[in-house]
């Protein structure tokens, strides 16, 4: 039987206990004790400060659509110039969720999530700095504002993702289009 509990910061303490069971039953029970757990405050604030961000992230897809539509004619891009600079930071987002968990791994879920969003600050900083006609820059900051928003996500804990994910849709998205994710506005015990 696992002896989970938690102490005032919410780490884990305690250990596995029984001789009689194999290690993964151990394991799945260690799991299972701290998805069980009971969330602290500290986790809730971190939560909403990544639904902040992430709804930060999408109110810049629809910023960077609207600048687009207003700049392709005057730096005279092409339609697949304009398809580069709007599909990057989605390029960005699927390797920031490739190399985020990884990552998060190595050096730890808090830092990852600091530094996900640090790099996304400047990623979409250095977007509103660039000079006329710099496209191909452009398109290489959103690539970096992408990755280090979904790197964060992807740091975050297995109960946060959908919560994460379903609050940023409801909460950023027009009336209509978030409606239909409000079922995923819940926290999720397992998304492994």
């Amino acid at each position: 039987m696992a002896d989970v509990t938690l102490d005032v910061q919410g780490a884990v303490t305690g250990g596995v206990h029984g001789a009689g069971q194999t290690g993964s039953s151990a394991a799945q029970d260690w799991i299972a004790g701290i998805e069980q757990s009971r969330l602290t405050p500290r986790y809730y604030w971190t939560v909403g400060l990544m639904v902040a961000q992430e709804m930060f992230e999408f109110y810049d897809f629809f910023l960077v659509g609207y600048l687009v539509s207003q700049l392709a004619p005057g730096w005279h891009l092409t339609y697949g110039q304009s398809a580069v600079m709007l599909l990057s930071s989605g390029v960005g987002a699927i390797a920031g969720s490739l190399v985020g968990g990884q990552i998060a791994d190595v050096i730890g879920r808090k830092t990852i999530v600091w530094v996900g969003g640090l790099v996304f600050s400047f990623g979409a900083a250095g977007c509103a700095m660039i000079p006329d006609g710099a496209w191909i820059l452009f398109s290489l900051l959103r690539f970096v504002v992408g990755f280090g928003s979904i790197a964060a996500v992807a740091g975050s804990s297995s109960r946060a993702r959908g919560t994460i994910g379903g609050a940023a849709h409801l909460l950023s998205a027009p009336d209509g289009i978030g409606l239909p994710t409000i079922g995923q506005a819940h926290p999720v015990s397992d998304t492994r």
